[in-house]
């Protein structure tokens, strides 16, 4: 069986987008998720930049999100989420780091 895989992702908001943000990324949480994909769970950090919050994403592996990905950006419905909701509210581009469970 694969390992799973955790996508952690960064956003910090410019300021004054904290509340906008973060709806938008409730917003991405239910789309992920309405597309067919792993929720996106929302957390706030006690560390770093002000209103930051990191999402959260579990993948049964690492070959299935490597499999799927190339075909988000010609997803319409994900990629005005992400152009049109939460760009705009970006401080800078977001951190993606990866996890992969060792069992």
């Amino acid at each position: 069986m694969p390992n799973p895989l955790i996508i952690k992702n960064m956003y910090v908001p410019k300021v004054g987008q904290g509340a906008p943000m973060r709806d938008a990324l409730r917003e991405a949480a239910d789309t992920w998720e309405r597309e067919g994909h792993p929720r996106l769970q929302l957390w706030r950090p006690f560390g770093g930049p002000h209103n930051s919050i990191v999402t959260i994403q579990r993948w049964e592996s690492y070959a299935r999100w490597e499999e799927l990905r190339e075909t988000f950006p010609e997803n319409p419905v994900l990629r005005s989420l992400v152009f049109d909701q939460i760009y705009p509210t970006n401080a800078s581009a977001y951190e993606t780091e990866l996890f992969e469970d060792l069992g």
